[in-house]
């Protein structure tokens, strides 16, 4: 039938659907991250992944080991990244390999608040996916650090905006 796609486009749609998925495990990693969630964010790693810091100076492997690394990570010791962190993730670059493995290229800009200071990172992540029957999954990450600032925290107040009544036909005469 003159309709029905090529294997070509079905192929071209395969593998946007793939990026669609590894981006948003991307993303879940840091809204997880965000979230405070350890157990989020080592969810988004595979059983056996490699997790390193600082060209691989640092390195943690199992899901075990990460998901240790990140109750430090988010607590509230003196390891800890900060009482409040927002991770704007982006740049994905993804290149899609044979038989469920894929790899990628993710820049972040982190904000840590830690007291009166926030840091202000700006991140790489290069990783490797790999994909089961669950979805897709980091099987490793190397973490380094492009550049980062600080700078005074200064208080603010946030304005708080009343609910007003929402206005419907019935209660505006029907009009």
């Amino acid at each position: 039938m003159a309709n029905d796609p090529s294997e070509k486009e079905l192929s071209q749609l395969r593998s946007l659907l793939e990026r669609d998925a590894i981006s948003r495990l991307v993303f879940r990693y840091a809204n997880r991250l965000d979230a405070r969630d350890f157990d989020g964010v080592a969810s988004c790693f595979t059983d056996d992944a490699l997790l390193s810091f600082n060209s691989g100076a640092v390195e943690h492997r199992g899901i075990d080991k990460i998901r240790e690394v990140y109750r430090i990570a988010l607590g509230s010791g003196p390891q800890a990244n900060g009482e409040s962190t927002t991770h704007l993730t982006s740049n994905l670059l993804t290149e899609l390999e044979q038989d469920g493995r894929a790899r990628g290229r993710v820049k972040v800009v982190a904000y840590l608040l830690r007291g009166s200071v926030v840091s202000i990172r700006g991140l790489q992540f290069d990783d490797n996916y790999t994909r089961d029957e669950a979805g897709w999954k980091i099987s490793s990450r190397h973490h380094s650090v492009d550049w980062q600032s600080e700078i005074p925290s200064k208080k603010i107040s946030i304005p708080k905006f009343g609910l007003h009544p929402v206005i419907t036909s019935a209660s505006n005469g029907g009009e």
